[in-house]
This record gives structure tokens, C-alpha cells and sequence, in this order.
């Protein structure tokens, strides 16, 4: 049986390059979406903003939280296949 260190080098490097990326795209877009909701309410690009703006946005959000998680847990599977295979622990999000 490999050891734990032997496993780690036969990754493939440029599988976690692009796994890296696409988990950062979901996240700058979260950060955004959050960042928006700390505009004063009339600041730029929320003039319209009012409960459905946020609410809007925040499912927006739980969206790409969905996203990340969906690539953590192909990561989890790719890199520690030996670990047990999480439960889904994330809450249902409707598609708007």
C-alpha cells in the first residue's frame, strides 16, 4: 500500500491547478454578491435595491456557495479517495 506522501505526489498537478481556478470563480462571485449588500442603499448600482433585490441576491449567493461545495467535495473524492464520502449537509436552493 502507498503511503499517505506517495498518494499526494501522484496527483495530478495541473488537475488541481484547474480545480483551484474553478473553485476561485464562485467565490470572487460570492464575494461580490456580498460585498454589494454592504452598499448603503442608494449607493451605486442600488437604487432599485430593496427586499427582492436582496433577497435575489442572496440566493444568488447560497448559488455559488452550492458551486464551491459541489468542488470541494470532487476535490475531498480526487485527492483523499481512502476518506468516506460526505453526506450532503447543504441546504435546498431553488433555481430563480
Amino acid at each position: 500500500m502507498p503511503s499517505p506522501s506517495a498518494k499526494a505526489r501522484a496527483i495530478d498537478l495541473e488537475w488541481i491547478r484547474v480545480a483551484l481556478h474553478d473553485l476561485s470563480q464562485p467565490l470572487t462571485a460570492l464575494e461580490c454578491l456580498l460585498y454589494i449588500n454592504t452598499l448603503p442603499p442608494h449607493g451605486v448600482g442600488r437604487a432599485q435595491a430593496g427586499p427582492e433585490v436582496l433577497q435575489q441576491t442572496m440566493a444568488e449567493a447560497l448559488l455559488e456557495c452550492t458551486r464551491m461545495m459541489r468542488m470541494v467535495r470532487t476535490m475531498q473524492e480526487r485527492i483523499l479517495p481512502e476518506c468516506e464520502p460526505s453526506t450532503d449537509q447543504s441546504l435546498p436552493v431553488e433555481k430563480t
